[in-house]
């Protein structure tokens, strides 16, 4: 079992790496997300292109969903600091965005 605190789970390792630990907490939801069908084949180039299709119109929706949630979280955070915060964090979000929207794009002509 994994230790409850990053402190429990680095006194027991030499080599105690954040990111490790948060993974081991996951299991098993991710190892079905990484080591699912459609993961593997979008990795090795096998995945039909009707269901990659299927998934960037799915994906592009989300994020407009997600959009609107963005939103409303910087209206609601309560410092200008945290205001802040949440535009650093969706500035990376939107960069994703605008490239999934140049693929959505991209494979609705196709």
């Amino acid at each position: 079992m994994t230790a409850e605190t990053f402190e429990a789970y680095a006194a027991a390792r030499t080599d105690a790496r954040f990111t490790e630990w948060l993974r081991e907490r996951s299991e098993p939801d991710w190892a079905d997300a990484t080591e699912h069908r459609f993961v593997r084949e979008l990795g090795d180039g096998t995945l039909d292109d009707a269901l990659f299709r299927r998934y960037l119109v799915q994906d592009y929706a989300f994020v407009g969903t997600l959009t609107s949630a963005f939103g409303y979280a910087v209206g609601q955070a309560p410092t200008m600091e945290a205001k802040g915060d949440c535009r650093n964090f969706w500035d990376t979000n939107r960069r994703g965005g605008q490239l999934l929207r140049a693929l959505v794009r991209r494979v609705r002509r196709s």
